[in-house]
Order: structure tokens, then sequence, then C-alpha cells
């Protein structure tokens, strides 16, 4: 399994860091956003390394849901614009709904962009 020490947070596990750690990790001539076309051609290395950060990432979301239960989760930022590639297994390894967000790695500043303007108006 793979679980990273360094840093602090789900960031730890549910990022393209965490990916890219798992990929140099596992020795790979690529970064860690390049590793899905290695991945789609069945690379076993390319598998290995996104198997192991699939499971960091497992076990990260288990342990936020461990101190704030949730009914289903949504993944944004950069690591949901390859979701094709992982949320399927990544769904195996859960017991709850897990989806890409629908603005991918827009998610995030578009939702803080709507928290500030809902702010001004109050």
């Amino acid at each position: 399994m793979y679980l990273r020490s360094a840093g602090g947070g789900i960031e730890v596990y549910a990022s393209g860091t965490a990916l890219s750690a798992s990929v140099a990790e596992h020795r790979l001539p690529v970064r860690g956003a390049d590793i899905w076309p290695l991945y789609a051609a069945a690379d076993p290395n390319a598998r290995q390394a996104v198997y192991a950060w699939l499971d960091g990432l497992a076990a990260g979301i288990e342990k936020l849901y461990a101190v704030k239960p949730f009914d289903r989760l949504i993944v944004g930022g950069g690591v949901s614009d390859s979701a094709a590639f992982w949320l399927p297994a990544l769904q195996k390894r859960l017991d709850l709904p897990v989806t890409a967000a629908k603005l991918r790695g827009d998610a995030g500043i578009i939702g803080a962009y709507y928290h500030a303007v809902e702010a001004e108006r109050q």
C-alpha cells in the first residue's frame, strides 16, 4: 500500500503530487500525469504505480470518512481530468459512491468564487 508520511491532509493521498511520487518510486520514465498512456497500454510497472497510488488514495478517503462520514465523494482538481483511467478501480476499493467533478480541474476555483460571491451578498 502506498502511504506517504511527508506533508499532511488528504493531499498526501489524493493529488497529482501523490501520483507523481508513486510514479517516481516505481522508476518510470514519465511524470505523474503522463503515466496514463503507459497504464492504458497495460505496462506492468505503470499498473503497479497506479495501483499503489489508488491503494493510498482509498486509505486516505477511508481515514477522512472515519473522521467525518459523508454520503458521496466528488474528486476535483487535476487528478479528476484522468478519472476515466482510475475512477472504476477506485470505486471497487471503496464502499461509497465516488464521482469526478463535472468541472474537473476548475471545480475548486469555481467553488471558491461562488462562496466569495455568496459571502459578499450577506
